[in-house]
């Protein structure tokens, strides 16, 4: 397949506007609401996956070499870690793993596409949240803002 990928446009291109971003990324939400419905789950979205094609300028999900079934808690399984966009069930041996690690890993991605800052590894999201909970008594999560739009837009589902 001849194109680029979102990594490499990005790179061309620097950060995004929103209007754009959402209509190159929207095809991929599609794409990952029937995965799951299907109980499939990619496990390595990131800029390098995403590809624009050259032909028709349609965003495709490439890679499914990490792709599989839903893992339950307690399960074995080899995974992606795409630092950066890979959420932190995919460091943690033997839990679970659903659509909601494509959830986070394409919220990353759209992060990066608007920012052109990769985001940080989970782990390290993980212990910022917890030093902020020891320092402010805050216990608040955090969690990507689009989370519940993709939901909505692609599930048919509040999240």
């Amino acid at each position: 397949i001849e194109g680029e990928t979102f990594a490499e446009y990005a790179a061309k291109k620097g950060p995004l506007k929103w209007q754009e971003l959402w209509a190159r990324i929207r095809p991929v939400g599609v794409a990952l609401g029937r995965l799951h419905r299907l109980n499939l789950v990619h496990r390595d979205i990131s800029p390098d996956n995403i590809m624009i094609r050259k032909d028709n300028d349609e965003s495709i999900l490439l890679d499914f070499g990490a792709a599989s079934g839903t893992i339950a808690a307690g399960q074995e399984s080899v995974t992606a870690l795409k630092d950066g966009y890979a959420p932190i069930e995919q460091y943690q041996r033997g839990a679970e793993i659903n659509g909601r690690a494509d959830e986070y890993a394409w919220s990353a991605t759209i992060w990066y596409m608007l920012t052109g800052v990769k985001p940080p590894n989970a782990l390290q999201r993980k212990a910022q949240h917890l030093a902020h909970i020891l320092k402010t008594g805050e216990q608040s999560i955090s969690r990507f803002p689009l989370h519940d739009q993709f939901h909505r837009e692609f599930l048919g589902s509040k999240g």
